[in-house]
This record gives structure tokens, C-alpha cells and sequence, in this order.
């Protein structure tokens, strides 16, 4: 099964890539819908104990581990018997805590691994209109997710990425602006009060980032100016003794930033258009899609190095360096 994907539920009539799970066309979801279309979400985990059998038949108890195992009977894993439990519908309180109006507004939610891990991806109350213009609107996500295998921590995260499967799940906490993880150990409730004191801040992230981009779009920035701006960049600046075909790529290179800020859809049709907002753009346009990959020793392709660059290990220096030098 793709990306080790069990169950979904996606809203927006937005599908996953891999095609599995249940679309609806509702712009976001309800608890009470996700848990009547994805049931397998609301099943209660249970700590049963363990044994084991020697070659005569008799079993064993096994003191120092429990299985955890689901409703229906599924296996999720062996723990420790010090380890606490979350219930997977704690999610929703959890989450609707951290919203302003208690209204929680789910994007995707699902499970993996067989059940292992789940997850609730929902929409942060607020958005960000870089200018005040609608094609600038930015969306900020807040996801939940829980693995019951005693492999990962219990993470709660704002970020730019849709969760839907176990890849996206990963790609989530590596792309995440703020969060949060907990051992499931020690006194839980105590541990998601503080979790949602901390998000509970959030707001002061997206107060900045609002503020910058704002400062950005209402820049002016000319032609002139994004050949300076690459030309300061480390990545396109000469190297001793470079060779003529490294002179030609690196040129090219800048030529393409230099394209998408004069022609990309995004940048050169909406507010953003000869703006420093566009200009960093164009930058993280061509750093996380046109920037070139080659095949790793490791025996990835390029394909799966740009991925794992963009998002299972991100690269942002050259994003972060253009980001630098536009508001100095």
C-alpha cells in the first residue's frame, strides 16, 4: 500500500497522490465526520499483557512489555509497561483547545503502518493576506499525530505541509515553523496542557511572518535589483579555477531565478509582481523545484534526492541567505 497508508479522509475535493482513502467536497471536516468516515481513527488503543511460548507450549508472561493493541484487534506494537497512552480522539480536544472559537476545522486525518501512527492535520483560525491581496492568502496547518509503537514521540506542529500518509506525516515535522513532542511517559495531561500553552503562542510566529511579508510585497524591486541578488548569493558567486562548463551552469542558474521572478504565474500575474515578496519567491521556486539533484552514493536517483532536500531533510540556506539580504 502507498506511503503505508491504512485509512484517510481528505477534504476540499482535494485527493491524496496516492489515490487512496475518501474525498468530500466540504471545504473542512468536523470530528464527528472524520470519526463516521475513517472509524478506524477512533478506536481505542488498550495495553495487553505479553507472553511468550517455549518449545513445550507453555506461555510466559512477559514483565517488562505490554502489547498495544487495538479495538478491533489489530497489533500496534510492543512498550514498556511505564508508557502512557494518548487515545487517538484526545486529538480533537487537544487541537480544538488550541483554536481561538473551539471550532475545530479538519483538512485531512488518517491512519499508517497499519494503524501505528495517526494523524489530524486541521486548519489554524487565521490567515495571513500578504498586502491584503487574496492570491497571496497564506494558510497555516496545525497537525496532531500519535504513533502507538513506542517508536515515535507524540507531536503536535504548525507547518506548511498537507499530511496525507506516512511519507507526508515525516516531510510535516521536517517542515514544521513551531512544535511540540512528548514521551509517553510521566504525567500526560500535564504534558498537553503545556503543549497547548506553547502553540498557544503561536500566533507571535505568524504576527512576524505577516509583518515581513507585508514589509516584502510593498518593496519595489526591479529587474536590476534580482541580477544583484543572485549575484550576491553564495551558490552563484565564481569558484577558483572554474571551469568554463561550471561558468555556464551557474550562469544558467541565475538565469532561472531571473525567469521565475519575471514569469512565473505566481509572481508575475498577482501583487507580488516586481516586488522583494516575488523576489524571494522566485528564489524558493528555483531552490526547492529547478535546483539541480544528482544520483547519491547512497543509490538514490535524482528525483529522490530533490525530494528528500525539499522535504525529509530541507535545504533552506539559499532561501534563508535571499531572505537575509532582502530585508537588510
Amino acid at each position: 500500500m502507498p506511503a503505508y497508508f491504512e485509512a484517510g479522509v481528505f477534504s476540499g475535493g482535494e485527493r491524496a497522490w496516492h489515490h487512496g482513502g475518501i474525498v468530500v467536497d466540504d471545504p473542512w471536516l468536523t470530528p464527528a465526520q472524520v470519526l463516521t468516515l475513517v472509524p478506524e481513527i477512533g478506536l481505542d488503543v488498550q495495553a495487553m499483557p505479553a507472553s511468550y511460548q517455549d518449545p513445550d507450549g507453555t506461555y510466559h508472561p512477559m514483565g517488562d512489555v505490554v502489547a498495544n493493541v487495538r479495538e478491533d484487534g489489530a497489533y500496534l506494537g510492543a512498550v514498556s509497561p511505564e508508557y502512557q497512552l494518548v487515545q487517538p480522539r484526545k486529538s480533537f480536544d487537544v487541537l480544538s483547545k488550541l483554536t481561538a472559537d473551539h471550532q475545530l476545522k479538519i483538512d485531512t486525518a488518517g491512519t499508517c503502518r497499519g494503524g501505528r501512527t495517526m494523524w489530524v492535520l486541521a486548519y489554524l483560525p487565521r490567515d495571513i493576506l500578504v498586502g491584503g491581496h487574496e492570491s497571496e492568502r497564506v494558510v497555516p496547518y496545525i497537525c496532531f499525530h500519535n504513533s502507538y509503537d513506542g517508536k515515535r514521540a507524540l507531536t503536535i506542529g504548525l507547518g506548511p505541509t498537507r499530511v496525507v500518509c506516512w511519507n507526508t506525516v515525516q516531510a510535516f515535522d521536517n517542515s514544521a515553523q513551531r512544535s511540540w513532542t512528548m514521551r509517553h511517559t510521566g504525567n500526560i495531561d500535564e504534558k498537553l496542557a503545556e503543549a497547548s500553552h506553547s502553540l498557544g503562542l503561536m500566533n507571535r510566529y505568524y504576527d512576524e511572518f505577516e509583518r515581513l511579508a507585508n514589509q516584502l510585497i510593498a518593496s519595489p524591486f526591479t529587474v536590476r535589483d534580482m541580477r544583484r541578488l543572485t549575484d550576491r548569493l553564495t551558490a552563484f558567486k565564481p569558484k577558483p579555477d572554474e571551469s568554463d562548463r561550471a561558468a555556464e551552469n551557474r550562469e544558467a542558474a541565475k538565469a532561472a531565478v531571473l525567469s521565475f521572478f519575471l514569469t512565473s504565474p505566481d509572481l508575475s500575474e498577482s501583487a507580488a509582481k516586481n516586488t522583494r515578496w516575488a523576489a524571494y519567491n522566485a528564489v524558493a521556486e528555483y531552490s526547492d523545484h529547478e535546483r539541480r539533484a544528482r544520483a547519491s552514493k547512497l543509490g538514490e536517483d535524482a528525483g529522490q534526492v530533490r525530494f528528500r532536500r525539499n522535504l525529509i531533510m530541507p535545504d533552506t540556506t539559499m532561501k534563508d541567505e535571499a531572505l537575509k539580504l532582502l530585508t537588510a
